[in-house]
């Protein structure tokens, strides 16, 4: 009787902490706010849309075309730039000024894979790059994947990383509780 009466008072006192730990949270969140100055101006990325694109016929192509995407890069004025895009079931080249300078494949010695998956393509691009030609060159892997457009993000690796970080708490929220919720 005393061992449930101390399984009852430890459970009444973890939940009085948890409830309480989440409303000293949602306090802070939504009435305790900071200043921030910076006369320094810190670095971002930008959405990269001036370019041209070309679906060029390939017969060597597992689905039989190439999407190439091109641009001149412009204001690269940061050591920390660098040229990002998500795909899904593609392969990936990315030239400047005819110079290959990222790939991603398929191994041929794969012996049960037959794509590069979901990847984050991430490309430095360096001061002395500004004004080249950029060229890249995505090859669909699979017939349900050939519409796919990626959206070419080009600035600061860590601005870009906190941003789609930022985009799936939610995601990683309900991943995290699911994970909790299986273990009880």
């Amino acid at each position: 009787k005393e061992d449930s009466k101390l399984k009852l008072t430890v459970t009444i006192i973890c939940c009085t902490v948890t409830i309480l730990f989440f409303l000293l949270y949602a306090y802070l969140f939504f009435f305790e706010n900071t200043t921030v100055y910076s006369s320094r101006h810190a670095h971002t990325y930008d959405i990269l849309n001036d370019y041209s694109s070309n679906i060029v016929e390939d017969s060597t192509a597992p689905v039989g075309i190439r999407k190439e995407y091109r641009t001149k890069l412009k204001n690269v004025n940061s050591s920390e730039s660098c040229l990002c895009f998500y795909l899904v079931h593609h392969s990936a080249d990315v030239y400047i000024d005819d110079e290959l300078v990222y790939n991603l494949s398929v191994s041929k010695e794969n012996k049960i894979s037959n794509t590069t998956s979901s990847n984050w393509v991430t490309v430095p691009i360096l001061e002395n790059d500004s004004g080249k030609e950029l060229t890249i060159i995505i090859t669909p892997l699979f017939e349900n994947v050939s519409g796919f457009k990626p959206e070419f993000l080009i600035g600061s690796h860590y601005s870009i990383v906190v941003s789609q970080f930022k985009a799936d708490i939610p995601q990683l929220f309900i991943a995290l509780l699911c994970i909790i919720l299986s273990i009880f």
